[in-house]
């Protein structure tokens, strides 16, 4: 018989094929994750992929918008600037570490945690609806952020609903609003991988 792989294997296989180890290890292991590359020890090898979960707080709930159009992952990159300043490279990575603190022991934070300026104001004007409603969101006190490079939206609270004004502004702009479910790491019967029930965060 086959030995299944490891959570570690896998993450490192999914980013060999996907480039990065983002989207993969969140599905591996399950809930939050913090993910890295490693670049190889030789020239032209291949670079490693990690990635560590995150026990997140139970009061943190999560929403997504999913609009009905798409956008291409490369064009949204294209618009990206090529350098940037100290001062925003230092503003980010204040606010990535602050989320990691805001997720997993204080959801109070989780507002100035999705502060960005990096990507989603150079994105707003090749997704003007998604923007809209995610300064809605911001203007209105509810943390949120572009999901990725979007269109879709995320939004999270600190253990309550989203605001019924909220999800009205965002299905008359013609996105679907509903909580999503944390899912929990995947698990092996009888040698093949099966995704564990989810939970809600």
């Amino acid at each position: 018989d086959l030995e299944p792989l490891s959570c570690a294997q896998l993450i490192q296989l999914a980013g060999e094929f996907e480039g990065h180890p983002d989207n993969a290890s969140a599905s591996i292991l399950g809930g939050a994750v913090v993910s890295w590359t490693e670049a190889p020890a030789d020239a032209g090898g291949t670079p490693g992929y990690f990635a560590a979960p995150l026990r997140l707080h139970p009061d943190v709930r999560l929403f997504a918008a999913i609009p009905d159009v798409r956008s291409s992952t490369a064009e949204t990159r294209a618009v990206l600037p090529e350098k940037i300043t100290h001062t925003d490279a230092r503003f980010n990575v204040s606010r990535a570490a602050l989320l990691v603190l805001a997720l997993t022991d204080r959801p109070d934070l989780l507002m100035a945690a999705t502060e960005d300026v990096l990507h989603q104001p150079q994105r707003a004007a090749s997704m003007p609806d998604s923007a809209e409603f995610l300064q809605f969101l911001r203007r209105n006190g509810m943390a949120a952020v572009l999901s990725g490079a979007g269109p879709s939206v995320l939004a999270f609270t600190n253990g309550v609903d989203l605001p019924a004004e909220a999800l009205e502004f965002g299905r008359a702009s013609g996105f679907a609003v509903d909580e999503m479910a944390v899912g929990e790491p995947v698990r092996w019967s009888s040698g093949v991988a099966a995704a564990a029930p989810e939970r809600r965060g």
